[in-house]
């Protein structure tokens, strides 16, 4: 055996053991972290199978194809009843987007630069340079409302700012156990829409240990349970610091009844986007049944490392099937 053929074989293990550890996800931490980089076991999966097949070693090519399709099977990009669905009428549309700055001046200048040219009419942000009201609104000199606390939204704190063009109707900022922003809630009533919207903003830090795994926890669950005594037409967009399949987000989207806002491929990084298995989908947009997606992108780099997402929404009237 070839150092070569033995580092593939070491590696066919490695992976193995990781998929085996991501289906104890849903006995939470640390078992969690595997499931946020199931996109990465898969995709080494793959790589596993043709290298295997080049050294001839077909029962362990076989059993890398499985934890290939197991993988792609536990990220449930194939099932419709996770996203939004599509909105085919040519109505009026809310222009969404959530970007996390990573905390940086020149990402805040250019995605000022980008809502120049695509006129946003809701910008959740979370890790801001800045934290007086002025020098964010500055930047953005038609959006006249923060929503939120910016101080509580700076680099690597828990906590998301919404700005607006219309003023909110309602706003509220949720405490959840020691975290006194830990979701900022906000309702929006639109000319050009038959319903107004509640937004729901949030920031949770990643799960990198148990305590900030149950913090993480507990601010999804308290948004559900928000969302379920919400009428109409509600949204959820932040960086969530977890990919839209792992268990505490499949339970926080049937808690919820919320729906993830697909951009481009039903698997699309946000988090170091352009780098093949290595980013991460932790920026989202979720919806409840009052709203559906007209279109969906990730942006442009902004000097963060997260990408921005950026959405096209249209309200479903009052009533209406």
């Amino acid at each position: 055996m070839t150092s070569i053929e033995r580092s593939v074989c070491l590696g066919f293990l490695a992976c193995a053991f990781a998929s085996a550890g991501s289906v104890l996800a849903h006995n939470g931490w640390p078992f969690d972290l595997l499931a946020q980089f199931q996109a990465q076991i898969a995709l080494s999966s793959l790589l596993l199978l043709v290298l295997l097949c080049v050294f001839r070693r077909w029962g362990l090519a076989l059993v890398a194809g499985f934890l290939f399709a197991f993988s792609v099977w536990k990220m449930d990009i194939g099932s419709n009843t996770r996203f939004a669905a599509a909105s085919t009428s040519a109505d009026a549309a809310v222009k969404v987007v959530t970007a996390n700055l990573f905390g940086r001046s020149g990402a805040l200048d250019r995605l000022s630069k980008v809502h120049g040219r695509e006129e946003f009419d809701l910008l959740v942000l979370t890790e801001l340079p800045v934290a007086a009201d002025d020098a964010l609104l500055s930047r953005f000199p038609d959006m006249t409302h923060i929503a939120g606390t910016p101080r509580q939204a700076l680099f690597g704190l828990p906590s998301a700012v919404i700005l607006s063009r219309s003023p909110p109707q309602h706003v509220e900022i949720l405490r959840v156990n020691e975290n006194p922003s830990a979701i900022t809630k906000a309702r929006y009533c639109f000319e050009s829409q038959a319903n107004c919207l509640t937004t729901f903003a949030i920031h949770p830090l990643p799960p990198i240990t148990p305590s900030l795994y149950e913090r993480q926890k507990a601010i999804l669950e308290e948004v559900a349970r928000q969302l379920q005594e919400t009428d109409g037409a509600a949204l959820v967009a932040g960086d969530f610091n977890a990919v839209s399949w792992s268990p505490l987000m499949t339970a926080f989207r049937r808690r919820g009844d919320v729906r993830k806002v697909a951009c481009g491929a039903r698997w699309s990084p946000t988090w170091l986007a352009p780098f093949p298995g290595v980013g991460l989908e932790l920026d989202h947009i979720f919806v409840n049944g009052g709203v559906m997606k007209e279109t969906c992108e990730v942006g442009a780099f902004l000097w963060s490392d997260h990408w921005p997402v950026i959405s096209e929404l249209v309200l479903i009237e009052p009533g209406a099937d």
